[in-house]
């Protein structure tokens, strides 16, 4: 995995795979993977550098990954920066699981904007 200048990471190469990836494709299950990875390091190690590169993730998410017409993420964003791929029930959990788990870290106008996004997608898995 490496951070991008943008805040973003990407994978380098897949395991599953077994290839090498575009190094500036962007998957939101890395995404997701990666902050909470970074928050039970900075927990465990107690360094908040960690956290904070967690949220570095998070705003380039927003940027880059955010689509506004299904007002959730793209699965993934190619080295065109280009997506037409939803994300799948895989992407959206772990999206929802990495922003809860950050939320607590957030500033107090990011965690808001967060919540209002992500409450309706639990709403709609609770109902399932």
């Amino acid at each position: 995995v490496a951070q991008q200048p943008d805040g973003s990471i990407h994978s380098l190469f897949s395991a599953k795979e077994k290839v090498e990836k575009l190094p500036d494709s962007k998957r939101l299950e890395d995404q997701a993977l990666c902050i909470r990875a970074l928050l039970a390091s900075a927990k465990r190690l107690e360094l908040p550098l960690y956290r904070w590169s967690a949220l570095d993730i998070y705003y380039a998410m927003n940027r880059s990954l955010f689509d506004q017409n299904r007002q959730f993420y793209y699965a993934e964003l190619g080295a065109d920066g280009k997506s037409n791929k939803a994300a799948g029930i895989r992407d959206v959990v772990l999206a929802l699981l990495a922003g809860q788990e950050l939320a607590e870290f957030m500033p107090n106008d990011t965690r808001e904007q967060w919540e209002r996004l992500s409450s309706r997608w639990i709403r709609s898995l609770q109902d399932l």
